[in-house]
This record gives C-alpha cells, sequence and structure tokens, in this order.
C-alpha cells in the first residue's frame, strides 16, 4: 500500500521543529512595527503588529498581533453598548501607546509606529493556543491616574509629554 505522502516533496517531519504558535506568554520589550485596518466579515479592526526587540530573547524577531474591533457606527447589526464597549477597548490600547484621548481620533499608522514598550501577553481564556495582550506600558514608564504615560525626552513617541 503507498504511503499518503508518497506523491509530495515532504520534508523529513522527525526534523522539523515542534510548532510555536508565536510569541509565547511572557513579557517582552517590543516595538511597534506595523499598524494598519483591516475589513473583515465580522467588522473592521485596527491591528498593531509588535515585535520583540529584547537582545537575548530567543524571541527576538518574532511578533504578535493585537486586533481591536474600530466602534464604527455605520457598522450593521452592533448596539450603541457594543460600539461603546469597541470603544473603550480602543482608547485603553491608544492611551497605554502614549496617545492622548484629544489625539486619538486623528492619529495615523506613522505616528504609532517604532514606539517601544514592554508588552505583557497572557493566555487567552477561551482558546488555549491563543496569546491576548494583557498590557502595553511605555519603556521609559511614568503614570497618570495608573496609565502609562510618555515623558518629554523621548523621540519614539510624537505624542511625548502630551498626557503630562
Amino acid at each position: 500500500m503507498a504511503g499518503l505522502f508518497d506523491s509530495y516533496d515532504l520534508p523529513d517531519l522527525a526534523d522539523v521543529p515542534e510548532y510555536s504558535p508565536g510569541v509565547p506568554v511572557g513579557i517582552y520589550e517590543v516595538t511597534v512595527a506595523h499598524v494598519e485596518t483591516k475589513e473583515k466579515d465580522s467588522g473592521k479592526f485596527l491591528v498593531i503588529t509588535y515585535t520583540v526587540t529584547e537582545e537575548d530573547s530567543e524571541h527576538r524577531g518574532k511578533s504578535h498581533q493585537e486586533w481591536k474591533r474600530i466602534p464604527d457606527r455605520s457598522e450593521a447589526g452592533r448596539s450603541e453598548a457594543e460600539i461603546t464597549r469597541d470603544a473603550q477597548y480602543l482608547k485603553k490600547t491608544l492611551t497605554s501607546l502614549g496617545v492622548p484621548p484629544e489625539k486619538q481620533g486623528s492619529i495615523t499608522a506613522d505616528d504609532l509606529q517604532g514606539i517601544e514598550g514592554v508588552l505583557e501577553l497572557e493566555q487567552q481564556r477561551n482558546n488555549p493556543n491563543y496569546r491576548q495582550v494583557k498590557s502595553f506600558s511605555l519603556n521609559h514608564g511614568g503614570t497618570v491616574e495608573g496609565l502609562p504615560k510618555a515623558s518629554d525626552e523621548d523621540s519614539s513617541n510624537p505624542y511625548a509629554g502630551m498626557l503630562d
């Protein structure tokens, strides 16, 4: 009897490393590498790609994407409560990136790309194969009512000092 994969040029699976779905649970120094909006059947999303930058990390160069639903009132079938909840999640994410609330509606991808910080990933409750962002804080720290803020000296964040 012929093998299931005999007609394919398959690598020796014994030599293939185990599947590792991205960056595991943990705390990492990262840079916001890419920011874009995407539309799917399930809605419109802001997608932030963080890349691990720690020199001594075995995960250096690996990326994690954070998807935040865009609270678009024109989206059919969304209740005001769902839109408000999505707006709150989006605001929390943008604030953690150092963008003051009054500037959040007018940011561009270029404004966010290159921001450096510390990303904490946790296991998602409903899917053990997925990690979600627990928190992001700017490398230079500081807080305003418990939220990370930028300092005036930081040149990697165009909104530096605006939360003061």
